[in-house]
């Protein structure tokens, strides 16, 4: 908060000495004038950016570390309830999705969204803006990323989802079956297997709803700051709009875009991982049903 003190301070002084200094013949005043308050704005703002950076780039860590440590254990409660070939095959899909979000958005996509915001701020030093199509690019290559990222793990996490439980029920209601034939012992022998699938099942499921709420708990935090700051720099813009040089408000509107796509890259993981398990938890429950 103190930060976008200093930035809206900064703009207003800035544009009231520039408007004081442009009576003077040349103009040349003016233009130092904002140069100087460009420079000090410049810094204020790439500072603040910086912060929000590590504020992403730490609980992106913290969502990939609490996956790396739940996936053993989660997909051996899979197994555990009737899922051995449905366990394996999605165990795999869901490692490769912690590889892919590690490399894709903690590396990729938070520099590039570092050097989007470097440009917004670079390109409007001259009167004319020199890299808007290229900031424009580097925005959309963001966005397309994460959704295509997110449709690649879902789609083969839904296709593995209309296969493989349903192979693995067949093959445990044919165990069951057998095993209620055996004379004498049948009986009871079907029912304490059906048990102990029940209590597997309620163990996935436990498991895999707590994941889901540690990932909510570990996110909420970064997620409040991110969206709080992308909301004040935006207001901040519109303040300065009405007095300050259209090149700061456009500065100071990067930003919040800037933060804007931070928090798309931490929801984007957060949501992709629920979504996973949650399509792991549902699909696999039909090993019970069907026995």
């Amino acid at each position: 908060s103190q930060m976008l003190f200093q930035v809206a301070a900064i703009g207003l002084i800035g544009a009231v000495f520039t408007n004081v200094s442009s009576v003077f013949k040349g103009g040349q005043i003016s233009d130092t004038g904002f140069f100087v308050t460009y420079l000090l704005l410049f810094t204020c703002l790439a500072a603040s950016f910086s912060a929000s950076l590590q504020v992403a780039a730490q609980v992106m860590e913290q969502i990939l570390e609490f996956m790396k440590l739940l996936m053993p254990a989660y997909y051996m409660a899979v197994a555990f309830s009737g899922g051995s070939m449905s366990a394996l095959a999605l165990y795999e899909c869901m490692l490769g999705a912690v590889t892919g979000v590690q490399w894709l958005c903690s590396t990729v996509l938070i520099s590039m969204v570092r050097i989007y915001v470097l440009m917004v701020l670079g390109s409007h030093v001259a009167k004319e803006v020199l890299l808007s199509k290229l900031t424009e690019l580097l925005e959309q290559a963001v966005v397309w990323s994460l959704r295509t990222l997110t449709g690649l793990v879902v789609g083969f996490h839904l296709i593995q989802a209309m296969i493989l439980p349903y192979a693995d029920a067949a093959g445990q209601a044919g165990m069951k079956r057998l095993m209620e034939m055996i004379p004498g012992l049948g009986q009871g022998a079907g029912a304490m297997a059906q048990m102990v699938l029940g209590s597997g099942v309620l163990i996935k499921n436990t498991m895999g709803a707590a994941a889901v709420v540690v990932l909510a708990v570990i996110s909420v935090v970064p997620v409040m700051k991110l969206t709080v700051l992308m909301i004040m720099y935006q207001c901040v813009a519109a303040v300065m709009q009405p007095v300050c040089d259209k090149r700061v408000v456009s500065c100071v509107s990067g930003v919040s875009k800037g933060h804007k796509l931070l928090l798309q890259i931490v929801l984007y993981s957060m949501f992709l991982f629920m979504v996973a398990i949650a399509i792991t938890c549902a699909t696999t429950n039909v090993n019970y049903f069907a026995s």
